[in-house]
């Protein structure tokens, strides 16, 4: 409240006397009101329009456009690579999916029960797992590289998420 190496109260500064509970015993709080500083710009003041508040109706309406819009494009996208033939729009759609899944699974976990770290774990955890059983291809057993190897995701991302629920 003052200088390095001395301390007083000055009970000329604002913030410092608006910081006072007590003093010598005696309860200051709350501070006086400050007297209004006498106006030092002889400027004339500019009249600026007042911003017109929007109404709730109006920013749900807003959110809901620009969602739409959102979601509008990416579906416009995965037709798009739809249309060139090379099956790239199926991995798309599994990787979204997966994306959104592992979205949720993290929106679902209350914060106070895990911290950043494990939240991220768990999001990868979650999108590996639903890309793998989307990979599978529904055999019961695998029967191409791909398969096995979504096969392995699947299993190392359930040991992952069973071991964060049972700690």
């Amino acid at each position: 409240m003052g200088p390095k190496g001395r301390f007083f109260i000055d009970y000329d500064d604002e913030a410092v006397r608006g910081a006072l509970v007590m003093d010598q015993g005696k309860i200051t709080w709350p501070a006086p009101a400050a007297a209004p500083k006498p106006a030092t710009d002889s400027k004339p003041v500019e009249n600026k329009p007042v911003p017109v508040p929007v109404s709730p109706e109006r920013l749900n309406f807003n959110a809901a456009l620009s969602g739409s819009t959102q979601l509008t494009l990416i579906f416009a996208a995965i037709v798009a690579l739809g249309m060139g033939g090379t099956g790239l729009a199926a991995t798309v759609t599994a990787f979204s999916l997966a994306c959104i899944a592992g979205a949720q699974v993290v929106y679902g976990v209350s914060p106070a029960l895990h911290s950043p770290l494990m939240s991220v774990t768990n999001a990868i955890s979650g999108i590996t797992a639903v890309g793998g059983l989307v990979c599978m291809g529904g055999g019961i057993t695998p029967q191409t590289p791909a398969q096995k190897l979504a096969s392995l995701a699947v299993m190392v991302s359930c040991v992952n998420i069973a071991g964060c629920v049972h700690k």
